[in-house]
């Protein structure tokens, strides 16, 4: 199962956040909560454990008609509810506090959803006041990327499903757009060691005056049990915590890398397919599930699967499956991060199917066509899918790896960078 495939229900928008935004007038009275520019893990898990326990309180208060109920927006009761008092202090924090820890998310989830249209005002209001980064801050930004950054050391290696190649030849995966694998030489690059996040993108925005991700508001009209409406939400705020991974289009990573190249003076660019897959596979090793010593025969997908849900169940929430932590997977070989996972990743070539007839000679750093009509994603590996996997992203559309197209409502993915260049200049 493809996670990145789970989209949000407009019933359940913001509800990471909103569990832990709306607090009972009992527990704002009582808050102990220090006002700092941002929570720490202790005080967050803090707020929502007395969220949690005076939940159930006035749930039995409601119950006994010992406070005012909650109403909906059309002013009907909720009896089994108290009325909340909105703590918006708590909100802007909570939008600048790094992904909770595990016991946090299993009690955000035994929370009530509430309403979120303040909340989603409150959220837009304080991320677009934040100020851009500084000439100082952004030298610390440069230098925090060329820490999180690790050497390749080039190699020839046979990209795509190099399975076709061995005695008896046998199909890795069950794609036709990894078919003829052909031989590749690559120079020394260097490659990000994690999938770019969403505090890095912000610093990126907000130095160029860009809209922040993830903070658009969809429009759309849907039908209830007969019952026709519209409604209007933002999708992506409840899992919009700094350390996700920043799930943006092609062209904005694309931008994102030329950035880093100016304000670092290095040759910064996404990597090519062929980059990609070699770091992938540790060096171009013969680890289609990103595993050193894991034949691709051998392994089996529902095990696999299965470690992979129970690694992020560490990372767990109301949409655990459409975003998390960057770095949560791995580290593989290599010493690089999230190849073994979920999700997919833009590299910088434009889609079409490998060489024919396959090259005598290895392709040295091939960078793709010189043009086309689609982007290629990579996939880490989970469950089926392996790091040999390839997707095509068009306009409005998506070609999977049999060569089937889809619509897509959004074209969207993760990102790293590389510096093409043996080392940091």
């Amino acid at each position: 199962m493809r996670l990145d495939a789970f989209r949000t229900k407009p019933t359940h928008m913001l509800s990471l956040l909103l569990c832990g935004l709306l607090l009972t007038q009992q527990v704002c009275a009582q808050s102990e909560i220090a006002r700092s520019p941002k929570l720490s893990q202790e005080e967050l898990e803090a707020g929502i454990k007395r969220l949690q326990e005076n939940f159930k309180r006035d749930a039995e208060k409601a119950r006994k008609g010992e406070c005012t109920p909650e109403t909906t927006s059309a002013g009907n009761n909720i009896d089994r509810f108290c009325k909340m008092v909105y703590d918006a202090d708590f909100v802007r924090r909570a939008i600048d506090t790094p992904a909770p820890t595990p016991s946090v998310w299993e009690r955000l989830n035994e929370l009530e959803f509430r309403f979120p249209d303040r909340t989603a005002a409150v959220i837009l209001e304080h991320l677009r006041n934040k100020p851009a980064p500084t000439e100082e801050d952004l030298k610390s930004f440069v230098q925090k990327t060329r820490a999180d950054m690790a050497l390749m050391e080039g190699g020839t290696f046979v990209m795509g499903d190099y399975g076709w190649l061995e005695d008896p030849s046998w199909p890795i995966t069950r794609s036709t757009a990894d078919d003829n694998p052909f031989p590749v030489k690559l120079s020394d690059f260097l490659i990000q060691k994690r999938r770019v996040t969403i505090a890095e993108y912000d610093t990126y925005t907000r130095n160029r005056g860009l809209p922040l991700i993830g903070t658009e508001l969809i429009s759309k009209d849907i039908d209830v049990d007969g019952n026709p409406s519209h409604i209007q939400y933002y999708p992506d705020l409840e899992r919009r915590y700094p350390s996700y991974n920043a799930k943006v289009t092609w062209q904005q990573a694309h931008d994102y890398c030329a950035w880093l190249a100016d304000i670092s003076t290095q040759p910064f660019a996404l990597p090519s397919e062929a980059q990609w897959e070699y770091s992938a596979r540790s060096g171009g090793k013969p680890y289609a599930f990103g595993i050193a010593n894991a034949r691709a025969d051998k392994v089996d997908p529902n095990a696999l699967e299965d470690q992979l849900e129970r690694i992020a169940g560490q990372h767990k929430g109301p949409h655990y499956l459409s975003n998390r932590p960057s770095g949560v997977f791995g580290p593989n070989p290599a010493g690089l991060y999230d190849f073994i996972g979920y999700g997919d990743e833009w590299v910088n070539d434009w889609y079409a199917h490998y060489p024919t007839p396959t090259p005598k000679r290895p392709l040295h750093n091939p960078t793709g066509p010189a043009n086309g009509t689609e982007k290629v994603a990579r996939a880490s590996a989970a469950g089926q899918w392996t790091v040999l996997n390839r997707l095509g992203y068009g306009k409005d559309y998506v070609i999977y790896d049999d060569g089937s197209k889809q619509q897509s409502v959004t074209s969207t993915a993760a990102f790293r960078c590389v510096i093409n260049a043996p080392r940091w200049n």
